[in-house]
């Protein structure tokens, strides 16, 4: 029999309602193996995908703390802890969270995410100066700010700086030691310190605090 001569048949046979739930079956097995075929070509083409990154540190047994709203990620020492406010500020520090805030000599680097014209406006003054310039800023306390260079983290303008202060006075002989790192990205100034009352002590947690400053990726 031809396939004019069938298909004539089907028809006269579907006039009659004997041919309709055969029809159905049909077109239900042909939508069954066309769903069954997309299925298997959807997996095959996700099997083509690559898998997605995994991180792995850069430095053994340190933790890694990753900020999703700026985007970047930065390892510390494993035994730190880390404080966050929201994803615009961080501390890392030496005391358990669980007890509660750290006392300010527990803590040995701070992240914060300024967003301000004038911490902009501080960060492209920082940038312009020459290597080994200072700025002097005397204000209720003296502040010695000393640039180390400009680099740049991934696409990102960052500087490198050194802020030395000597508080009044009335507060007493002390002084503050802070070596910065601030990238400019898209117009936030993502700022990451270290800090300690005295030479010797900031020495000892700003070696700590370079390392960190390697390990951060965007």
């Amino acid at each position: 029999m031809s396939a004019k001569s069938r298909v004539i048949e089907t028809l006269s046979l579907s006039k009659g309602g004997f041919a309709q739930p055969a029809v159905v079956l049909i077109l239900l097995g042909i939508f069954a193996a066309a769903f069954f075929n997309f299925k298997n070509i959807t997996k095959w083409v996700a099997s083509l995908a690559p898998p997605p990154p995994v991180y792995q540190n850069t430095i053994p047994q340190w933790q890694v703390y990753k900020n999703q709203t700026h985007e970047f990620s930065i390892e510390y020492p494993n035994g730190w802890f880390v404080r966050s406010y929201g994803d615009y500020a961080a501390n890392f520090q030496t005391t358990d969270l669980k007890l509660g805030e750290a006392t300010p000599g527990a803590i040995r680097v701070k992240f914060a995410a300024l967003k301000e014209n004038v911490d902009q406006a501080e960060f492209e003054k920082i940038y312009k100066i020459g290597v080994g310039v200072d700025i002097y800023e005397p204000l209720d306390v003296k502040s010695i700010i000393a640039k180390v260079k400009n680099l740049m983290f991934g696409q990102y303008r960052g500087v490198e700086y050194v802020v030395n202060r000597s508080f009044s006075a009335l507060e007493g002989p002390r002084g503050q030691f802070t070596h910065f790192y601030s990238v400019n990205k898209n117009g936030v100034i993502l700022q990451f310190f270290s800090a300690a009352d005295t030479k010797d002590a900031h020495q000892k947690s700003d070696a700590i605090f370079r390392k960190m400053i390697a390990t951060l990726r965007f």
